[in-house]
Formats: structure tokens, C-alpha cells, sequence
């Protein structure tokens, strides 16, 4: 029993000029990461990551190769579904026991 992961880019067109300190943005990128147990995979959980052009600092020319990356890990590392929720008490522990899998990026690189 291993927790997988799946990775989804989302492009949204807006009917309208979103205004940003950095300015209008006609569309927007989101990705939305899928995360389950590999027994049971009719249960799951989404989160989104959606950095702003121009905002944020992770959204470089290497972001989606990255994240392709760490999903690939996840999916190697055959971590049990109790493995990370006993992680996840916090997210300082989820943090330090994610520092453990051989991530393609630190994760406390990009101040939010």
C-alpha cells in the first residue's frame, strides 16, 4: 500500500482582465496535484498550485519539470498512506519529513 501522485495543469481564460500588481492577466495556470492510496484508489485528495507570473518566486523556467519530478519521487518512495497523515500533524512535520525524500528541490527555498 503506497500513496500515489498525479499532477494536472489547468489553464483558465478569464472573461475579463484580472488586475495584479503586476498587471492584467488575461488567463491563468493553476496545477492540481492528486494524491491516494494505491489499494483504494477511489478515495483521494486535490490541492492546488498556482503561482502568479510575476509573483512568485517558484514560477521559473524549470517549475513544471520540477514538479513532474516530485511527483515522480512520491511514486517511488512507496510511502504509506499512515506514513503521511502521522506526518501531516503539523506542517512543520510534514515539512521536515518531506526534506527526507530525494526531492528535486528544498522546499523552504521560496519564502511564502
Amino acid at each position: 500500500m503506497a500513496v500515489k501522485a498525479s499532477v494536472q495543469k489547468k489553464t483558465f481564460i478569464f472573461s475579463f482582465s484580472a488586475r495584479t500588481s503586476r498587471g492584467p492577466m488575461k488567463e491563468r495556470h493553476s496545477w492540481f496535484i492528486k494524491l491516494w492510496e494505491d489499494t483504494d484508489p477511489e478515495v483521494f485528495g486535490i490541492g492546488e498550485c498556482g503561482p502568479l507570473p510575476g509573483l512568485s518566486a517558484e514560477l521559473n523556467a524549470e517549475f513544471e519539470t520540477t514538479l513532474s519530478q516530485c511527483i515522480g519521487q512520491i511514486n517511488s518512495a512507496s510511502i504509506s498512506i499512515q506514513q503521511l497523515s502521522s506526518a501531516a500533524t503539523s506542517l512543520a512535520s510534514l515539512n521536515e519529513w518531506l526534506s527526507l525524500l530525494p526531492l528535486p528541490v528544498q522546499l523552504n527555498d521560496y519564502p511564502s
